[in-house]
């Protein structure tokens, strides 16, 4: 499925690849944690420190994050708890959601594109595995 022309362009611009992006659903579509990087890297974000919300990590944390490039700062929460998060890393995932949300506002695609960090459902779909007797594309792409 071709991406839509506001994620096409940012995928050149930031020299993404395709396979950065995938649709989660019909009409929303996931990048991953690693593309927010790049653009994170190519726009060079300015941080500050975060500002504490909840800070029991036995049930939750969240905090409130600021990027700024040039006159321009952007804000959002990050938050983990149990109901949202399945990890042992709750600061890790709070500021990584926070961190991921402000990159895609300052790129100007929030609300266009979600971070895969956002939900569990928002995971990259494994490819799937060729019938029985045909080789896959992932196959046929591995050296020998």
């Amino acid at each position: 499925m071709p991406l839509p022309e506001n994620l096409e362009k940012l995928r050149n611009e930031y020299k993404l690849q395709r396979d950065d992006f995938w649709e989660v659903r019909r009409g929303t579509w996931a990048i991953t944690h690693k593309a927010c990087e790049k653009i994170e890297d190519a726009i060079k974000v300015e941080w500050q420190p975060p500002q504490l919300i909840e800070t029991d990590s036995a049930s939750a944390v969240s905090m409130i994050v600021f990027g700024k490039v040039g006159n321009v700062t952007k804000w959002a929460t990050g938050e983990a708890s149990p109901k949202n998060n399945k990890n042992a890393y709750p600061w890790a995932m709070a500021e990584k959601r926070a961190k991921d949300r402000v990159i895609l506002k300052l790129a100007g695609v929030a609300g266009d594109l979600y971070s895969d960090s956002e939900a569990d459902d928002f995971q990259k779909p494994e490819p799937k595995p060729a019938p029985r007797g045909e080789v896959s594309a992932l196959d046929q792409a591995k050296p020998n």
